[in-house]
């Protein structure tokens, strides 16, 4: 038997709990690598095929201007024909080689920094389709850039806003001034206007609003990766805890409350923008962070229990030889509670070394009163030092 294992540990619940920890982290690949993936670039494929629209824009007379048009027209069909390539799966290419006919069959498993990394080379191919476009449609899309970008805290987007607005503010008359004087006719010539090229303007504005989309939705894949891999390493720190110490009831009840209170979140929440992919990536986190939770909250407990914190009523909740109520209940509160961890674990530190400073203020850990605990147990009721539940916005189940 391996050190520190309970002898009523069943090796067909390891054998059970083993499968389904291999079936949840092939479930965060799945997610990480396919569902969350998948919309992005299905809209990614649509954006590139929109771009080929500029080549039935009005084409400019003959000479430099018509050159550079068919230049711009030439270079875009060429990159979106190459960068949809990339999206596409191995098989699929190897029979577009072979026939130009073969149907688009795009890559079940693709990495997300592939598809942002296309999307800012085709945020440049928009760029380039908008330098060639006619004076009117320019107008017509830098009004809808300036409204996307008024929404923004950014100082280069409130620049390009200001810049936009004094453009459109109306000009005053220019003034008359008189050319030549014949006889008793004076002959004026009116200076005509000169009408400023929106193009360098549009061109900045969509820099800066590609740009702050660009590294947004980059740092949201950074933490949609971060958490998918912290979540594939809790399950193997799950199974060697359930391995190595059993006591695989409060890794599940543990579980289960950090699952239901993320349920519970769910149902209350109300519809934002939030990115799907780190939306979700929270949910899919929240059972493997609520096990482990839960399973070492319950010997912090027992150990605060021993130090004199805590009621002696807790004091042998982690040796119970069986899955007794109070541990279950102890592990489902720290897996529902998900904050509730880090008061306990300051409490510890500060029960053990009094003289450590922390750098924010914390407040004693709460459990329940002495007076249930020792009811609880069979013990007569003391005076002692244990507080009442949890309070607080942050450990009252919201995260």
């Amino acid at each position: 038997m391996i050190i520190g294992a309970s002898p009523t540990s069943s090796t067909w619940t390891l054998v059970a709990g083993g499968g389904l920890l291999v079936l949840y982290t092939i479930v965060l690949f799945v997610f990480d690598r396919c569902i969350s993936t998948h919309p992005s670039r299905d809209l990614l494929v649509q954006t590139l095929d929109g771009l080929k629209d500029c080549a039935g824009w009005p084409r400019p007379p003959q000479g430099k201007e018509r050159d550079r048009f068919n230049f711009v027209v030439g270079e875009v069909n060429a990159a979106v024909a190459g960068t949809k390539g990339q999206l596409q799966s191995w098989w699929n290419r190897r029979r577009a080689r072979k026939s130009s006919d073969a149907s688009a069959s795009y890559a079940a498993f693709i990495d997300t920094g592939l598809v942002l990394a296309i999307w800012r080379e085709a945020h440049r191919l928009d760029r380039l389709c908008w330098s060639v476009a006619p004076s009117g449609a320019v107008k017509e899309h830098l009004k809808v850039v300036t409204a996307q970008l008024a929404a923004s805290e950014l100082p280069e987007a409130k620049a390009i806003v200001a810049r936009v607005a004094e453009l459109e503010k109306p000009k005053p008359p220019s003034e008359v001034k008189p050319s030549f004087v014949l006889g008793p006719w004076t002959l004026a010539k009116r200076p005509s206007p000169t009408p400023s090229d929106p193009r360098p303007l549009l061109q900045e504005a969509l820099t800066v609003f590609h740009n702050t989309r660009d590294t947004l939705f980059e740092s949201y894949a950074d933490t949609q990766a971060k958490a998918s891999w912290f979540g594939i390493l809790g399950v193997a720190l799950i199974a060697l805890a359930a391995i190595t110490f059993h006591r695989e009831y409060l890794l599940l009840f543990g579980a289960l409350g950090a699952l239901l209170s993320r349920s519970l979140r769910l149902l209350d929440r109300k519809p934002g923008g939030v990115y799907y992919g780190v939306s979700a990536a929270a949910f899919t986190l929240a059972p493997v962070i609520g096990a482990l939770s839960g399973w070492a909250g319950v010997a912090l407990v027992q150990a605060l229990s021993q130090l004199g914190v805590l009621a002696k009523a807790f004091g042998r909740v982690w040796s119970y030889q069986t899955a007794g109520t109070l541990p279950l209940a102890i592990a489902f509160v720290f897996g529902f509670v998900e904050r509730l961890i880090d008061r306990f674990t300051q409490s510890t530190v500060d029960a053990i070394s009094p003289t450590a400073k922390s750098t924010k203020p914390t407040t004693p850990p709460k459990f329940p009163t002495t007076a249930v605990a020792l009811k609880a147990s069979g013990t007569p009721s003391a005076p002692a030092a244990a507080a009442a539940s949890p309070t607080g916005s942050d450990d009252s189940g919201t995260g």
